[in-house]
């Protein structure tokens, strides 16, 4: 089995800085790196114009992960100063000619009542609809014309019905893109599992970003791959493009690279995991 696609790491509370990420990247074999902004050092404010000159003379695949609290369904004033982060975010990783920029829809707020846990879009669910789709149409508006993939993660306020209906009415006429974490979706029980691939199936032309972390499909552990039961063959398979990036979202960074080597075994030894 050949490999298509680019692998890479997620550089995070473990690098200092671009350059390293890019540095460790390339001494290690990989072919991408994936940094992500909750690290303040790599906040756009930290980078002058030497820096992103000699970023993007290392010619290296990079992706950006915006910061994970972030949400599209709060308080307008807050979600469009957000969405107006976004764009600096977005633009950030233009000029430093990045490949993809991944975001969490950020959650529904919560209220406690009885023992039981309510969503604000249970309860208003037309308002946080208008929300939802006003935020992600402004953003696909934006990334209109741009080089970079703007792509949304199957985190847990993806399941909720109406980021579903969201997302299928803009992904066909919008530049927006899917970040489809294997990882995440292996802890769903079986039908909403089915649910969310079936999704994902629908729209793989979509999805140009991929989370690679094993778990045992109970908890979001970001285990190394083999440190669980996922069907790694099966995903690589499905998942074969040079168009599609891999990273391994396995923390610290050595332990993506041991990752990256379970994961080659899987391509060469015909999709089965050997340790």
């Amino acid at each position: 089995m050949r490999v298509a696609n680019p692998i890479g790491y997620q550089a995070s509370y473990d690098t200092e800085s671009i350059l390293e990420a890019i540095r460790f990247g390339k001494q290690n074999g990989f072919q991408a790196v994936e940094l992500h902004l909750l690290s303040p050092n790599f906040q756009p404010e930290r980078i002058n114009s030497a820096e992103r000159r000699a970023i993007r003379d290392e010619n290296f695949i990079l992706l950006f992960h915006v910061p994970t609290n972030f949400s599209f369904f709060i308080d307008d004033k807050i979600r469009l100063a957000t969405i107006e982060r976004l764009k600096e975010y977005i633009d950030f990783a233009e000029e430093l000619a990045a490949y993809a920029i991944t975001v969490h829809l950020g959650r529904s707020m919560p209220l406690a009542t009885q023992g039981k846990t309510l969503r604000t879009w249970e309860l208003w669910y037309e308002q946080e609809y208008e929300r939802l789709y006003s935020s992600l149409k402004d953003i696909g508006t934006y990334m209109q014309g741009k080089r970079l993939f703007f792509c949304i993660e199957n985190t847990s306020e993806m399941r909720y019905p109406l980021s579903y209906e969201v997302l299928e009415s803009l992904l066909p006429e919008l530049p927006l893109y899917l970040t489809w974490d294997i990882g995440h979706s292996n802890t769903l029980d079986h039908d909403e599992k089915q649910r969310e691939e079936a999704f994902f199936l629908r729209f793989l032309h979509k999805v140009k970003n991929v989370h690679l972390h094993d778990n045992w499909g109970k908890v979001d552990e970001h285990n190394i791959i083999g440190e669980g039961n996922i069907n790694w063959g099966y995903y690589l398979e499905l998942l074969d493009s040079k168009e599609r990036v891999l990273i391994l979202e396995t923390r610290p960074r050595e332990l993506a690279v041991l990752s990256m080597k379970r994961l080659l075994n899987v391509w060469h030894h015909n999709n089965k995991l050997t340790k």
